[in-house]
Parts: C-alpha cells; sequence; structure tokens
C-alpha cells in the first residue's frame, strides 16, 4: 500500500517503511508514514481516502500493545499488520522513550484492515496521549509485552483503560500462581487472558 507523494494533515511526510530512501510498499504491505499525535483521526482518515484499495472500514476494538523495544514493535507491526485483514482493530504500538529523547510518532491504515501507530513517549504520559484516541464503544484490549508487570507503574496506567489484558506468562517467567495474583490485582471489571495457555490449544484440542 504506498503513500508517496501523500500530503498528511499536520504536515508528515510519507514514508514507506520509516526507512530514508527505501522504495514504495506493495499493495497491502505495512506503510508507515511520519505523523503528529495531535492530528491522529485526520491522518488515518487521509491515508484511507487515498488508498488504492476498496474503502471497506469496520474495526472491531482497540489493541494497545506495549512492546519491549524498537525491534519488537518491528515484528509485531508485521504481525498485527496481517492479523488486521481478518481482525481489524485501532492498533497502539507503545514504547518508551530514553531520557531526554524526542517523542516519535508513525502511522499507518488500510481501509479492509487496521489502523495503526507506533508512539515513542514518555511512560508517565503514554497512557493519557493514547487515551483520547481510543475508538468509542468499542472494546480495548492490552497485549502487555514489557517486563514483570507485577508492581508496575505503567503496566497499572495501562490496565486501567482496558476491558481486558493479554501477557505472556512463558516470556515473563510467571508461574501459575502469579498470574492468578496478577489478575486479582486488575481493576474491577478487567480480565485476564494468558496466552501460553492460548498456545498449547491445538495440543489440547488433541488430547480432547
Amino acid at each position: 500500500m504506498s503513500r508517496q507523494g501523500v500530503p498528511l494533515p499536520g504536515g508528515g511526510e510519507p514514508s514507506p517503511t520509516g526507512r530514508p530512501g527505501a522504495a514504495a510498499a506493495a499493495p497491502g504491505e505495512l506503510c508507515w508514514n511520519d505523523g503528529h499525535i495531535a492530528a491522529l483521526e485526520a491522518q488515518w482518515r487521509a491515508l484511507r481516502e487515498t488508498s488504492e484499495e476498496a474503502p471497506v472500514h469496520a474495526l472491531a476494538l482497540n489493541l494497545i500493545c506495549r512492546v519491549a523495544d524498537a525491534a519488537d514493535a518491528e515484528r509485531m507491526a508485521q504481525h498485527l499488520w496481517r492479523l488486521g485483514r481478518r481482525h481489524p482493530a485501532r492498533v497502539f504500538l507503545v514504547r518508551p522513550a530514553a531520557d531526554g529523547a524526542a517523542d516519535r510518532v508513525r502511522l499507518a491504515a488500510c481501509p479492509d484492515g487496521s489502523e495503526m501507530v507506533e508512539l515513542q513517549l514518555d511512560p508517565g504520559r503514554a497512557a493519557s496521549v493514547v487515551m483520547p484516541h481510543l475508538a468509542g464503544d468499542l472494546p480495548v484490549v492490552l497485549l502487555w509485552r514489557g517486563s514483570d508487570p507485577r508492581g508496575d507503574a505503567e503496566f497499572r496506567l495501562w490496565s486501567g483503560l482496558a476491558n481486558r489484558v493479554l501477557v505472556d506468562a512463558q516470556r515473563l517467567r510467571l508461574s501459575a500462581a502469579q498470574v492468578a495474583a496478577l489478575a486479582r490485582e486488575l481493576p474491577p471489571g478487567v480480565s485476564l487472558g494468558e496466552l501460553t495457555w492460548t498456545r498449547l490449544t491445538p495440543w489440547r484440542l488433541l488430547l480432547c
């Protein structure tokens, strides 16, 4: 999905992959554009309207993915972009900015898929930046890929925005008892999903 030459509201410049001088992305591929926090809605709308693909747009949920680092952000972006063809979502890829580092915002949109933004922000204010841009009346899912969430102040901020929280106990090295304790610490009405159990689904079906 190439955005070469498409002016964005707020002055953002199109960039097919986020790398200067890269070739235009093929149709359906993730195509990053420089963005501005204050103009996300207008920029997503401009990207959808200038796409050559069929303008079918119906989001199913908000997905906040707190990634571990830049490499994790790129890996999850590609995966969630492909998943958006079947499960369109408004996706917020969030990673903490280093001390003194400038904010970074880049975004993409697919008419029959997801809207996506990658945000590199100060962890203390990231949740307050994302909150007004959540698509109204849609569930909010937090996919936590940071460090151990137990006692983590940033995790508490994000979980306060969510209807459902997803963690990977195997990746975080959490025991079953620790996962159960984490579920009890979530705000009222917020449920916890554990991805290790989901990963075992094929084996559970075979054993039924």
